[in-house]
């Protein structure tokens, strides 16, 4: 996490958060108040508190889907977050 969160939006953040909590794994769901909790308990490593508008905006970049309300997986395209 420290390698890469320096110059990521909440965005790209939130979704390498939700990557480190499925090691990776594409189309492995978390639930939102899991990866809610596991930010607030990095908020200065992350920028911040948690903020909701977060996976809506890397839903819109194509990074993340969500399988059901409230639970989140992670889509093919999620490592170009890694790339900027």
């Amino acid at each position: 996490m420290k390698r890469y969160v320096g110059e990521m939006g909440g965005d790209a953040r939130f979704t390498l958060l939700l990557a480190s909590l499925t090691k990776g794994e594409v189309g492995k769901a978390v639930g939102l108040s899991e990866i809610s909790k596991s930010w607030n308990k990095m908020t200065q490593r992350m920028g911040g508190r948690f903020n909701p508008a977060y996976p809506t905006r890397a839903h819109e970049n194509g990074w993340i889907a969500s399988p059901k309300r409230g639970f989140y997986s992670l889509r093919s395209s999620w490592t170009q977050i890694l790339d900027s």
